[in-house]
C-alpha cells in the first residue's frame, strides 16, 4: 500500500533542512525552493525540494552546497548538514570534540 506524502514523516535529511528553514522563518518544501531562487539563484522546483525532504530522492550536492550558502549556516549546522546527508542519521553534536576545540587531537 502507498501512502500519500502528507501521511508519510520526513526523512532524517528532511527533518535536519526543514528545521534549519525553519530557524530562518522559511516553512515548507515550496518556500525552500523559492528562497534558494530568490538568495543564490539555485532554481529547483518545490516538488524537487519535497521528495529531498521525505526521502523520495537523493539531491545533488550542489543543492546542499546551495541550501548551506542561503541559509548562511554556522559551521556546526553545515557539518549536521553534511553528516545527516552522507550518513541519512543524526549527528550527536553534543559528543563533537572537534568542533568544540581548536586542538583537534580526540579526546582520551
Amino acid at each position: 500500500m502507498v501512502t500519500s506524502g502528507k501521511n508519510k514523516p520526513y526523512c532524517e535529511l528532511g527533518k535536519v533542512l526543514d528545521a534549519l528553514a525553519r530557524e530562518r522563518d522559511v516553512r515548507g518544501p515550496y518556500k525552500i525552493a523559492d528562497y534558494l531562487k530568490e538568495v543564490v539563484g539555485y532554481r529547483l522546483s518545490g516538488q524537487g525540494v519535497s521528495k529531498y525532504m521525505y526521502g523520495m530522492s537523493t539531491p545533488k550536492r550542489e543543492f546542499i552546497e546551495a541550501f548551506a550558502e542561503a541559509f548562511e549556516l554556522t559551521l556546526r549546522e553545515r557539518v549536521e548538514l553534511a553528516w545527516v546527508y552522507a550518513y541519512n542519521s543524526r549527528l550527536d553534536l553534543a559528543d563533537s570534540w572537534y568542533l568544540s576545540t581548536s586542538d583537534r587531537t580526540p579526546p582520551p
